[in-house]
């Protein structure tokens, strides 16, 4: 492969994926509908069939009606169990969240001893030397300050003044523990930003790998813009809201426990009373949580829908001002906007509770605390020291509790957007084959189709027992009526779909029995849709080129000859450098046509397959095409789909299908002869052409 083409392979796999959707086109406008191959492939009894996907297959899909409740406690076990894959860096932010904690949780108490150091200082530093508690008792009752006695008798008397050095000690201590603090919470937030960064990561590659997975099935069933908003809005939201949370969140569970278990020792009496306000809060978060979880769930339920509308309308723009079906579009977009609008305003409401209820409970919990503890400083039984702390505790355990209230919000769109996402990655994969055989480098091209049987609904039959043999270098055409399966037959070879019973051989192998990736690199297909990718027109031909191979520029400029694409590339001003894309106005309908046959040659296959190849060129280019494809069909076997009979006279067999069925069979003379089907369509083409 030359190494100019390799990024462009790159950059546009999800094109082939989308590309992939469009061999479909076809078979949906005959009439028939994607249905199950999966586990059920080649046997007699097909899957479930999947929804009938609106028209183009790039609908929105179903609209959102009534929500059911989602799995939030198994997407979070299924999220944490994602997350041990990381488990060195979740124990690293562990360790610093908990010495981030731990040791916060002890600034209160230092703060308090300090307080308790000035006020011991304050009162005692006018009384005599050697007074006792008991001397100090009766010297205050008899001047008439009893209700003081035992509150002093708590107080330290072994010393008069502020004890200074201890209180600078206990001061250091305070601007210690909180540097250590910083750091630690600092750290913790780098390992929880690199943890989430690699989980995000590795998700994006599980959703792309999983993209090229997914059964052609999934992709003709589900809308576009539906899984495009899986696989960027939903993920972004995932590791947006994921990056807080998991750096805020352990940390503020660990200091609300931490601070219970100080307030405990620092005054047990006042810890029952934070305990129960902490109590509450839960309560209240875990009542608001279940109004407001399935208001999320519908909010990017119907963003995927909406994406899924903006991207059809969007792309069918020009049908749509050609219909005159601007005013419905507009109106089936207030609609579904409208429906957003509600469901996020109600997630939003119930979610905007959380914080006001916190702090309601944290403020009404601080008037208690402050009026219990001011009866237990004059009541003697606890020190004004040990109420500063508790009071402290209380208004430290708020801020980590709110956080945790206020990060419920963020965690239930989280959970919303990675059920989406989990959705979309258990989707069965596309029935994996076991590799019993190789085709080499010297394929035939025989194919044998061995009774097959079809079909993409269950009790509704596409293709029945039909057989066909197919030589090497043979020109096999297949003509019949819209729904005939036409298209089908080829899909099947490519394996995009499997049969239900029969067998279908290349060269004598069961196609089964290799690897997909074998079979496909062996056959060459050029689609009614002309998708190009982001790049020049050279890297465009290239791509055709198979893995581990090269192209001369000898043979390049052959194949781009012979299939007439020279002729106008030259004339534009760079040449076969020019840069195009899927939407470039710089060339035609039919020059980009050209340009898919010439890249499904530029691979040498030996097997090639036109659906429709000549459906977008005008008639003059049709009859060079013709005379080019005729000279590169040479030894190899071709299956070409048309509608135009001119453009198949001189196949070597013609298949008339009908309903599944080969009605006709036989050279263009010899079905001429016949007077059958193909003779009154030919004659009609011509006829409508003499007119």
């Amino acid at each position: 492969m030359p190494e100019q083409t390799k990024n462009l392979k790159r950059k546009t796999k999800n094109d082939e994926v989308v590309s992939a959707r469009a061999i479909m086109e076809d078979a949906r406008g005959e009439g028939t509908q994607p249905g199950a191959s999966g586990a059920e492939a080649r046997t007699k009894t097909a899957g479930t069939a999947a929804s009938t996907p609106r028209p183009g297959g790039h609908g929105p899909g179903p609209r959102v009606g009534g929500e059911q409740a989602k799995d939030f406690k198994g997407t979070l076990k299924r999220l944490l169990k994602d997350l041990l894959t990381h488990r060195w860096l979740l124990l690293l932010l562990l360790v610093f969240s908990f010495i981030g904690g731990v040791i916060g949780s002890q600034g209160p108490k230092y703060v308090g001893d300090a307080t308790q150091v000035l006020f011991e200082g304050l009162v005692t530093k006018n009384l005599p030397e050697g007074i006792t508690s008991a001397q100090l008792s009766q010297y205050l009752e008899a001047n008439g300050q009893g209700a003081l006695t035992n509150m002093v008798g708590s107080l330290d008397l072994s010393h008069r003044g502020v004890d200074w050095s201890q209180f600078y000690l206990l001061i250091f201590i305070v601007i210690g523990i909180y540097v250590t603090v910083f750091f630690s919470r600092w750290l913790a937030a780098l390992m929880a930003q690199k943890t989430i960064a690699k989980f995000s990561k590795s998700l994006r590659e599980r959703i792309q790998n999983k993209i090229f997975e997914l059964p052609l099935k999934y992709l003709d069933t589900h809308s576009t813009g539906d899984i495009l908003s899986r696989t960027t809005n939903d993920v972004d939201n995932i590791v947006g809201n994921m990056t807080q949370i998991l750096s805020e969140l352990i940390v503020s569970v660990i200091m609300v426990v931490s601070i219970i278990v100080m307030m405990f020792i620092v005054a047990w009496n006042l810890a029952i009373i934070a305990l129960l306000s902490v109590i509450l809060s839960m309560l209240i978060l875990r009542l608001i949580a279940k109004h407001a979880q399935p208001h999320f769930n519908a909010q990017w339920k119907i963003t995927g829908n909406l994406n899924g509308h903006i991207e059809e309308y969007f792309t069918g723009h020009s049908i749509v001002a050609l219909f005159n079906k601007k005013a419905d579009a507009i109106s089936e977009f207030e609609v579904m906007n409208q429906k957003l609008f509600e469901r996020t305003f109600k997630a939003q409401m119930w979610s905007s509770l959380i914080q006001p209820i916190t702090n309601l409970v944290t403020n009404l919990n601080y008037v208690i605390l402050a009026s219990v503890g001011a009866f237990g400083v004059i009541g003697g039984w606890m020190t004004l020291g040990a109420v500063q702390s508790t009071i402290m505790y209380s208004r430290g355990y708020s801020q980590p509790l709110g956080q945790i209230g206020g990060m419920m919000n963020q965690l239930q769109s989280s959970l919303a957007s990675l059920e989406r996402v989990y959705e979309l990655l258990d989707v069965e994969n596309e029935p994996t084959t076991r590799v019993k055989a190789e085709l080499g480098d010297h394929v035939q091209g025989k194919v044998d189709f061995d009774h097959i049987d079809f079909s993409y609904e269950p009790n509704q039959h596409l293709i029945e027992n039909l057989s066909l043999k197919v030589e090497p270098g043979k020109t096999i055409a297949i003509v019949g009526k819209t729904g005939a399966g036409k298209t089908t037959l080829v899909n099947l070879i490519m394996r995009f779909y499997d049969v239900t019973a029969g067998d279908i051989k290349v060269d004598d192998l069961s196609i089964y029995d290799l690897a997909r990736a074998d079979l496909r690199r062996n056959v060459g297909m050029v689609l009614q849709q002309t998708w190009l990718f982001s790049g020049t027109i050279r890297e465009n031909l290239l791509y055709g080129v198979r893995d581990g191979e090269t192209i001369s520029d000898q043979q390049f400029y052959d194949i781009a000859k012979a299939t007439n694409v020279d002729q106008f590339v030259s004339q534009l001003a760079e040449g076969y450098e020019t840069k195009i894309d899927d939407s470039n106005s710089q060339i035609s309908e039919g020059q980009r046509q050209l340009l898919t046959i010439c890249r499904a040659f530029m691979s040498d296959p030996e097997i090639i397959i036109l659906d429709e190849a000549t459906s977008s060129v005008d008639t003059r280019t049709e009859i060079l095409v013709q005379q080019a494809m005729n000279r590169l069909r040479q030894n190899r076997t071709a299956f070409i789909i048309a509608h135009r009979l001119s453009t198949i006279q001189n196949a070597d067999t013609i298949l008339v299908m009908d309903q599944g069925n080969i009605v006709e069979q036989g050279s263009h003379a010899e079905l001429i002869q016949t007077g059958g089907f193909y003779a009154s369509l030919f004659h009609s083409q011509y006829s409508n052409t003499s007119k």
